[in-house]
């Protein structure tokens, strides 16, 4: 085949991405399978959270780097393991949606990248265990953090057992009655079929002390998948 002819394969393959019309399955296993081949990229972005009686609490901001697909680098304004490495929720998004559909397609703001947008919901069970696991998970930490601090000072390790247990109940009984709901927008370049974007929506009810809440949280993550080594 000549150079030619491999020249005119190539620009044709480059105009089937743009031109294709996908599904919004289909972008997000493209989105999945481009992201999770990534040996090396940053992220960063900020979480709101508070309560739909409009309580809001203070937004805090994060920033990370995956070197050789591990995370080399996390850092958040505030200690909190529910801020993790992105490729983690691709993986749970692509395994545990039960709709996806393609709400934008065309150019960025920009008029610079043309792109694709994605609107996902996941499945509601999923989406309760996961976030279920995510809360004890950040209790044991916070709760390991306090023992050692504890230790490392004058405060009575025992009595900080002891508020780890009552708080251990608390959050049990919480989570007892715990409804979560996580949808997703997600921004791809089209032709690299890369993430540009990802915003999380979580939706939280629970019981405590007898009172329904209502919580939310809502995550916005940005990609720089050539910036692991510009420095």
């Amino acid at each position: 085949m000549s150079a030619k002819i491999i020249l005119c394969a190539a620009i044709l393959q480059g105009c089937s991405v743009l031109s294709s019309n996908r599904s919004g399955d289909e972008w997000l296993k493209l989105v999945h399978a481009g992201i999770t081949a990534e040996d090396d990229f940053r992220f960063d972005g900020s979480v709101a959270m508070g309560f739909t009686d409009g309580v809001a609490l203070t937004p805090y901001a994060f920033e990370g780097e995956i070197q050789g697909h591990k995370q080399i680098a996390l850092y958040v304004e505030q200690s909190n393991s529910l801020v993790r490495n992105p490729i983690n929720d691709f993986d749970f998004i692509a395994s545990n949606y039960n709709d996806v559909e393609v709400v934008y397609e065309g150019l960025a703001q920009d008029q610079q990248q043309s792109i694709v947008v994605l609107h996902v919901v996941s499945d509601e069970a999923a989406a309760t265990a996961r976030l279920r696991d995510q809360l004890r998970q950040e209790l044991s930490n916070v709760t390991l953090r306090a023992i050692g601090a504890a230790e490392e000072g004058s405060a009575s390790v025992k009595l900080v057992q002891a508020e780890a247990r009552a708080a251990e109940t608390t959050l049990d009984e919480m989570l007892k009655e715990l409804n979560v709901s996580m949808k997703y927008t997600i921004t791809i370049d089209k032709l690299k079929a890369k993430p540009v974007k990802m915003e999380e929506y979580v939706d939280l009810q629970y019981k405590k002390n007898g009172s329904v809440l209502n919580e939310y949280r809502k995550t916005i993550i940005k990609f720089d998948l050539h910036g692991a080594h510009a420095e």
